[in-house]
Formats: structure tokens, sequence, C-alpha cells
């Protein structure tokens, strides 16, 4: 249905007043029940115009090469209300279209399984669905699977689970973790890779995490030189990934530069500053323990922003922590508060993370056949994976193979890799699924006489 445009009052129970938060266009506003998979698709314009793809791509833009699009797949959205409002940005001077999906009633927890495909000309994508996760919950930590085919012929499914401890049943997966990616083509089994997880099982490939995360705790912050120290071993190879750090309270994210180890700790530079907010102080109250503040957050007092700040003065050598009490004003824990804590400048300061803090990240580990027989295999944690192989070797470029000691169960090869061998490079592993030992002693298949 059209939806014409109505004062805003903020009641957001009826599509009306929802959208009338947006100006209105010819046929701008529509509202609508979603079916199961609901597609909405955005198409580049080619007029010139700020956003179009002559002024995105600039010297790259090619006025006969396919049209850009982008393709999202919102499934099991039948009982959402989608919405649809057109956008003018004033600051960049372009005009976009919105797309709302709305859940209304009780019980409104949700998890939202989408598809996003950006392609060039025709889409690439066959066809996709949600997958059957037996004895799943119900709520926003629910797992969630999808599979999808391409029309180059991949299969792949997509899972992830807010409970990464639980071992889940998939299709023909076993699958505990965060996140999980398992592809297979017309050659067989393609790709694994698991993140924040212990187990990914298929029917071709089985990998196995020693951890799933790794966590420490912060000793020590350098704010003008961008690092910090942990009371944990840390691996150098984890630079250049993304970070976890904060408190229950309040997390954030950063991605660190490098990490220096150095026997039971190590130090972790980041790529950008914790520098959060600066302001001159109103007034001190010891009593209370509070600075109210000249500035304050420029979207007031949110959940998930208001508790377990670092706080500090200019000088940065007293510190405490601080809860937002009010847009301005905060209230200091940890310690005595006085107006001379502030001189000479009198300014308050939030940190995005300091000392007592949790780092954390999620382990992760992949493997990619790279050509038949040979995978490529990335991580940074030790790990065990498994081929239903008669023989495996393993190489640090691709060129130069050994064996490893493989332990056999049932139809599984098995080998134990270290994060230490894993480093910050791939390694390759070489499989043998048809061989004749006693005939080849030494291998690899090139030699011919193998028929794997």
């Amino acid at each position: 249905m059209k939806v014409s445009s109505v004062k805003s009052t903020y009641d957001f129970s009826s599509d009306e007043n929802y959208l009338s938060i947006f100006p209105d266009f010819p046929d701008g506003k529509i509202a609508g029940a979603a079916p199961e998979t609901l597609e909405v698709t955005w198409r580049c314009t080619r007029d010139g115009k700020q956003g179009s793809e002559q002024r995105m791509l600039g010297v790259n833009f090619n006025d006969v090469s396919p049209r850009k699009s982008t393709r999202l797949h919102l499934l099991g959205a039948a009982d959402i209300r989608a919405l649809k409002a057109e956008s003018v940005s004033e600051k960049f001077g372009y005009h976009y279209t919105n797309f709302m999906g709305l859940r209304r009633g009780t019980n409104l927890e949700s998890a939202f399984a989408a598809l996003i495909e950006p392609y060039a000309g025709e889409p690439f994508i066959a066809s996709q669905r949600l997958l059957e996760i037996p004895d799943n919950e119900n709520d926003a930590l629910r797992a969630v699977a999808v599979e999808v085919k391409t029309k180059n012929g991949r299969t792949d499914i997509c899972f992830a689970d807010g409970r990464p401890d639980t071992v889940r049943k998939v299709n023909n997966l076993q699958v505990a973790g965060e996140f999980a990616f398992y592809s297979t083509d017309g050659e067989g089994f393609r790709q694994a890779t698991l993140t924040g997880g212990s187990v990914l099982e298929g029917p071709d490939v089985r990998i196995r995490m020693s951890a799933r995360e790794r966590t420490a705790k912060v000793t020590e912050v350098d704010y003008l030189k961008k690092t910090f120290k942990i009371d944990a071993p840390w691996p150098a190879a984890c630079g250049g990934r993304v970070y976890e750090i904060g408190s229950p309270e309040r997390m954030t994210c950063y991605t660190a530069t490098a990490v220096t180890p150095q026997g039971r700790s190590a130090t972790v530079t980041l790529d950008e500053g914790a520098d959060f907010f600066r302001s001159p102080i109103r007034r001190v109250n010891p009593g209370e323990g509070t600075a109210a503040c000249v500035l304050s957050f420029s979207l007031g007092k949110m959940k998930g922003l208001d508790k377990n700040w670092v706080a500090s003065n200019d000088r940065m050598t007293k510190f405490w922590r601080a809860d937002q009490v009010a847009g301005n004003v905060f209230k200091l824990i940890g310690g005595p508060v006085a107006e001379a804590d502030f001189a000479p400048t009198n300014v308050l300061r939030l940190w995005e993370y300091g000392v007592g803090d949790t780092l954390r990240q999620s382990t992760f580990a992949s493997l990619r056949r790279i050509e038949k027989g040979v995978y490529e295999l990335t991580g940074d944690v030790d790990l065990t994976v498994g081929l239903k192989a008669k023989a495996l070797e393993i190489s640090p470029d691709g060129t130069t193979w050994k064996s490893l000691e493989t332990t056999k169960k049932g139809e599984w090869l098995e080998i134990r890799v270290s994060a230490a061998l894993l480093g910050s490079k791939p390694v390759y592993l070489r499989a043998c699924f048809k061989i004749l030992l006693e005939r080849r002693p030494h291998w690899p298949c090139a030699s011919g006489t193998c028929d794997c």
C-alpha cells in the first residue's frame, strides 16, 4: 500500500507514523507484508551526480560496463512489515532509498538472517534457503544457517550462533562456533572456515580448534603511543586483526597493527587512539564524586555507552572509572575526587579502554582447496585437521613437502598443527586419497603412480 505523510508523533505503532519522519516524494513511501524471503535491490545511478557510479568510480568508470547493483535477501521474513522511504543527504547532496523491516507485537527477540549480494549486470545467487537446526532456541541468540547456491556451481552453508559452545547439527554438518562456512562445488569439498568455535565437521573435512577465543587483562596503557600491555602471551601473527576490548558494561573494537610477545605477556599496538571525550569542567562535587562538564555526549545518555568509562585528568596523572549520570555529569569511581585533581587545565578526559579491561579475540581456522588434493590452511590457534585421505604432507610454501605424524580414526586421517607453525602466513596440505603404499614408499602424486 502507499502511505501518505502525517505529522510525526514518534508513535511507530502504525506504518504511517513510522514513515512520517521521512520527506515526501511521489510514490516514495510504501509499506506491506513481507514474503517468506524478501528481496530488495538497489542499483547505482549513472547521472553523474553525487552517489552515482561516475562519482564513486572516478577514472575507473566505464559506461559500457554492466550496471552495478546490490541485492538484499532477507530470509524468514513472513511476519515482518516491509517499509520503503526516500531520503536526501543534506551533507553529501544525494538522494537514496531506505528499506526497513519491522516486527510489532510481543516477544520481539529476533535473529535476522540476510544475504547481501553485490553484482555487476546479472546476480550470481541461484537460490537461498534457511536450514532447519534441531533443538534450536527461539531468541535473539539462536543459531541460524543459510544454504546458498550460486550460478557457477557452488553450494555454501553460512552459520552463526550466539551460543558458540553448543554443538549443532546442520544438514550433514556438525558445528560449534560463532561463525562457520562450508563450501562445495562440482569437484567436492572447496572450503571450511570456523571462527570462535571448537568443531566444524562435514562429509569430507573435520576441523577442531583447541580454544575458541583468547583473553587477557590490560595491565598498562600508553595512550599517546596507542599501545597497551596484557597479562597473557599472545601470538605475533594476530597483528592486523580486530579485537574486542572493555568490560561487560561497555565493549568496543579496535584493530591491532602489531603484537609483540614478551614471554608470558605481550604489547599490543593499535591503529587508532583511545580518546573518546574531552571537556572543560563546570564544577566538581567532591562529596558526590561527580564532575559536571561543559560538553555532553552528542547522543545523550544511552544504554551501553553510559557505564565504566576510563576517566582521567588532562595530564593523565590520575585515573578513575566513570558512569554517566546525565548528559554532561559523570560519577567518578575508584578514589576521591577534588577540584585540584584537574589543575591546571580543569579538563575531564574519557578513554575507550584502560587498565583492568579485558582483551578478547575469537580464534579462527580455514582450509581451502587450491587445486586437486592441495589445500591452503590458515589459522591462529592449535588445531586438528582431518581428511578422508590415505596420506598427508605439509609445506610452508606449496613447493617443499614433508610428511607429518598422522592419527588414523576410522576413515579419517588427522594431523595436529600448532599456531606457531601456522604463523602469519598460510601453510599447505597435500592429500592422497587412493594410494598403494607398498608400491610407493615415497610420494607425491605427481610421480604419476597414484590414481587419486
